[in-house]
């Protein structure tokens, strides 16, 4: 029966100086010559008892010490730093929310003003638009007004010229050879007066006799056609005098619809200009939340990759003290060999020689 090999732990003292080693690559932030160098002479220092030790061996352990410290010092550094960045990150979230709020607040009551501002430029455009009609009326009727006045005046001149023709004939003072001509020249112009056939007739045989001839009837055909005629030409009177105070009312009317209409024209170029004013800062108000909205989403995952920048230092820093710098205290004040636990095989007389550790270095 054969005899079955010997298995012996992982030895103790090599694991902690690979736990040093592999902190000193990680951590220390030396040349690669100079972390070759320390890693080699690792196991032929720290694995050595405090009691064997050469004092060259002393010497590595103490510039060891100085390098492990060194890391200490700068993973320090790193967490005192990680946490000044987290705690200002911290610090700016206050300020960036109020930023936020602000801005929310400024946006909602400028888009009120928006609205608001809306509803009174409408207002100013009704408002123009009625004084526009008004004033357009205003300058039509006067425009009415003088055709009426320049048609009763008309009117009036055409009555006055049958006036007068009949004033030459009734007086004789048309010529004998003109006479038929003006008279049927005026029977035509009298057509507008309404007479009857008899007074025509008789109008006609009176015309052109003195007024002692004419007789009681012709006499009072006359008088009724002076009758006539004058109440054509005051009635014409009249219409021009109403006509033309109408006219005067709507030439003082004119003035103020124009007034109305430029105070209008300039309340809408203000009321314009307000909203053209609050519709620029409600677009400001919305680029300033959008900015806030960005900064305050910026500084949350600012914040979160700070505190894992801070975790992952941390933990490294406990790994480093737990697997590193603890081992290194432990080596370092190390005065007797670490014992070593064996198995035996079948055979129970079979002895297994002990691991030998280095020797010291002497002089």
């Amino acid at each position: 029966m054969s005899r079955k090999g010997t298995k012996r732990k992982a030895e103790p003292v090599l694991e902690k100086c690979d736990n040093i080693a592999t902190a000193l690559k990680e951590s220390a932030g030396l040349s690669a010559d100079v972390i070759t160098m320390l890693v080699d002479i690792i196991p032929h220092c720290l694995a050595q008892p405090k009691d064997k030790r050469h004092k060259f061996q002393e010497d590595a352990i103490a510039a060891l010490d100085d390098v492990l410290k060194g890391c200490e010092t700068a993973f320090t550094k790193q967490i005192e730093e990680a946490r000044t960045k987290l705690s200002g990150a911290r610090d700016r979230t206050t300020p960036v929310e109020e930023a936020r709020a602000t801005a929310e607040d400024k946006l909602q009551q400028d888009s009120k003003n928006v609205i608001e501002e809306r509803q009174t430029l409408a207002n100013a455009t009704l408002q123009l638009r009625a004084t526009r009609s008004a004033l357009q009326d205003t300058q039509k009727k006067q425009e009415a007004g003088g055709s009426e006045v320049a048609s009763a005046m008309k009117k009036k001149q055409e009555v006055q010229v049958v006036s007068d023709q009949y004033e030459l004939l009734k007086s004789g003072a048309v010529p004998e050879a003109e006479f038929d001509k003006q008279c049927k020249s005026l029977l035509v112009a009298l057509k507008p007066f309404d007479l009857d056939e008899a007074m025509v007739m008789v109008l006609t045989s009176s015309l052109g006799k003195p007024a002692s001839a004419r007789g009681e009837f012709g006499q009072m055909v006359l008088d009724q056609l002076d009758s006539k005629i004058a109440k054509k030409i005051a009635a014409q009177d009249e219409m021009i005098a109403a006509a033309e105070g109408e006219k005067r009312e709507r030439e003082a009317a004119l003035p103020v619809a124009q007034s109305d209409y430029d105070d209008a024209t300039a309340k809408l170029i203000v009321r314009a200009k307000a909203f053209e004013t609050a519709f620029a800062a409600k677009q400001d108000d919305e680029k300033t939340l959008e900015t806030t909205r960005k900064e305050q989403k910026d500084l949350v995952v600012q914040i979160k990759t700070l505190d894992k920048d801070l975790y992952k230092v941390e933990a490294e820093f406990d790994v480093f003290q737990e697997f590193a710098r603890k081992a290194f205290e432990e080596l370092k004040e190390r005065a007797t060999p670490m014992p070593m636990e064996t198995e035996t095989g079948a055979d129970e007389d079979a002895k297994i020689a002990p691991i030998v550790e280095p020797e010291a270095i002497t002089a």
